[in-house]
């Protein structure tokens, strides 16, 4: 084999081997879980010990309602383990992004009224947090995370501008499309 040959081979055993995680695979823990109320979420490395999760009760809805999406926290040690509220949690939701069909991230409501309020200036606004505090995450569970005896929720409809069609909804870290949550927003009078 020529040396070229051996170069090719290399670099397309490396494509090939080259495999974005399985965000649509559960961990074994979630083995038993009903997903009936919440919608089976879709996992996020996050932390050596415990796993985020991403679900929507429903992932199609009308435009202007409601679009829940319940955050989970997977543990798969045999210790109980531990998020803090403002640190991890908050931070985590805030690095998700929403894509639409053609890829491309959404402006949060935030971020555009940053922009028209900053005229043009780089502006630091660092969130308020006022109970920052540990959350437990029991010995191999898998669970929507718990936070003030709710599970954690976030509506992207009041985060996001979201006319009809088709979104994904993922960390901004992550760059491939593959494992996002997906949701659909059909036309306000669509039936």
């Amino acid at each position: 084999m020529t040396d070229a040959a051996i170069l090719l081979a290399t670099l397309l055993l490396s494509v090939i081997s080259f495999r974005p995680a399985d965000r649509t695979k559960l961990p074994g823990v979630c083995g038993n879980v009903d997903f009936t109320a919440t919608g089976r979420p879709i996992v996020f490395p996050f932390k050596t010990d415990v796993s985020i999760g991403l679900s929507a009760p429903s992932r199609s809805v009308r435009s202007g309602a409601p679009l829940t999406l319940i955050v989970w926290a997977i543990n798969e040690t045999e210790t109980e383990q531990y998020l803090i509220s403002c640190t991890d949690v908050d931070r985590w939701v805030w690095g998700l992004g929403v894509y639409d069909s053609t890829s491309r991230r959404l402006e949060s409501r935030r971020e555009t009224k940053l922009k028209a309020t900053s005229s043009g200036k780089l502006r630091l606004e660092l969130s308020k947090c006022y109970r920052n505090f540990a959350l437990p995450i029991p010995p191999r569970s898998c669970k929507p995370l718990i936070d003030n005896n709710h599970a954690a929720s976030i509506d992207l409809a009041r985060l996001y501008e979201l006319p009809a069609g088709r979104y994904l909804v993922r960390p901004q870290k992550q760059r491939e499309a593959n494992g996002a949550l997906e949701i659909s927003i059909a036309p306000h009078g669509a039936h």
